[in-house]
């Protein structure tokens, strides 16, 4: 539960959109990477897990393009031409079908790491 099964959804997102990427256990770690960023700036934003999860389920255009920024910088500019994009719709879609339980125990593994 929590970051687990976040990721768990990402990663079954962008496999369905780019099936023809090389998905590597690197692809993983960076799609964990990027939700704990975002989970974190959630919690230095002082949003609660609710508010959290209603920004997740409800992006704004801007919380839509740092999605995309912060991937295209982990991943550089030529990878992320490749399948960035998809990687970063497919973690959006992800926090769609986020529960308030899985985001109170994603705020539980981050403070506790």
């Amino acid at each position: 539960m929590g970051i687990g099964s976040m990721k768990d959804r990402a990663v079954n997102n962008f496999t369905a959109k780019n099936p023809t990427a090389a998905f590597d256990p690197a692809s993983v770690i960076l799609i964990v990477d990027l939700i704990m960023q975002f989970i974190q700036m959630f919690q230095d934003c002082k949003k609660d897990a609710d508010e959290a999860v209603e920004h997740a389920k409800n992006p704004t255009f801007l919380m839509k393009r740092i999605v995309h920024l912060r991937t295209r910088r982990e991943l550089g500019r030529k990878a992320y031409k490749e399948h960035g994009r998809d990687m970063a719709e497919a973690i959006i879609e992800a926090g769609g079908d986020v529960t308030l339980e899985e985001m109170v125990a994603a705020y539980d593994e981050i403070e506790n790491n």
